[in-house]
């Protein structure tokens, strides 16, 4: 893996917030793949004219750990040249777990995503493509819960003693339109894995569990990566960025995908037992 997409997946794969910084701290991005635009580019005077209009409509992407501006190049350059010295930022912050696999500095939830696909397969093949549905729909209906609570607990004013407020405020920020993306390719994802599943098994008359599974799952993994980086960030990334990011993000979830096969065995498995001791 190139040292650019692992240094694009350690500044993106993080939680986000918004605050004003001083734009003195922020640094050029190494790997910005456009070019540099001068004063005397069109896009250069179409940025700049904008900002004069409108203001800054979309804010300066900052990492937090590694001092880059990871989208926003251009209006950084444009608003020093201007005199701005500060700015509203959406600056990435650590996030709540981050590990490293296969020298990838990634988000812990996308090797648990997984199991999310091997559930969905789960219900598939043992309980039919109708339960697999209810799955989904619940999945979604839990996500949307999860994020109304969080957020309403950020809203609560802490009393004098409270200690927890900041780690609070800290693990649940987000950014609307990055939520957004993720509940929406969850669900789109996982409804195609439902469908996809259904019609290997159809056409192989119900064998060949493995290739289902992995052809299910590993497509629609690929298809929910590519589309929420490109409904989440662009155009502040642009599309070689956002193919670079799921490329690698892909490359990791397929070997997910491949080991969680022996897992929907086990589950056959274990039903199989089940029914013998009901039928007892």
């Amino acid at each position: 893996m190139s040292q650019i997409n692992e240094q694009i997946l350690q500044d993106i794969l993080t939680a986000a917030t918004y605050k004003r910084l001083d734009l003195d701290i922020i640094q050029p991005a190494p790997y910005n793949p456009r070019a540099d635009l001068t004063p005397d580019d069109p896009d250069y005077q179409r940025i700049k004219q904008s900002i004069i209009d409108h203001g800054l409509l979309q804010p300066i992407v900052y990492n937090e750990q590694t001092g880059n501006a990871v989208g926003g190049n251009q209006r950084l350059k444009i608003l020093r040249e201007m005199g701005i010295k500060e700015a509203t930022i959406f600056a990435n912050i650590f996030e709540a777990k981050n590990i490293e696999l296969f020298g990838l500095n990634l988000a812990a939830g996308h090797v648990m995503f997984g199991s999310v696909f091997l559930a969905t397969d789960i219900l598939s093949e043992y309980y039919g493509k109708k339960a697999a549905k209810a799955g989904v729909w619940m999945g979604l209906c839990a996500d949307v819960a999860l994020i109304a609570c969080t957020q309403l607990c950020r809203l609560y004013i802490p009393s004098a003693a409270d200690s927890a407020d900041p780690a609070i405020q800290r693990l649940f920020t987000m950014s609307l339109r990055i939520t957004a993306a993720s509940a929406v390719m969850f669900f789109i994802s996982n409804w195609c894995d439902v469908l996809l599943f259904a019609k290997i098994r159809e056409l192989t008359h119900g064998r060949y569990l493995w290739l289902r599974n992995n052809v299910a799952t590993i497509l629609c993994n690929c298809l929910e990566n590519f589309l929420f980086y490109f409904l989440a960030f662009y155009p502040d990334f642009g599309m070689g960025q956002i193919f670079s990011m799921g490329l690698a993000t892909c490359l990791l979830e397929v070997i997910i995908g491949i080991c969680d096969t022996p897992f929907l065995y086990l589950a056959k498995r274990c039903r199989h037992g089940d029914e013998l001791e009901a039928a007892r």
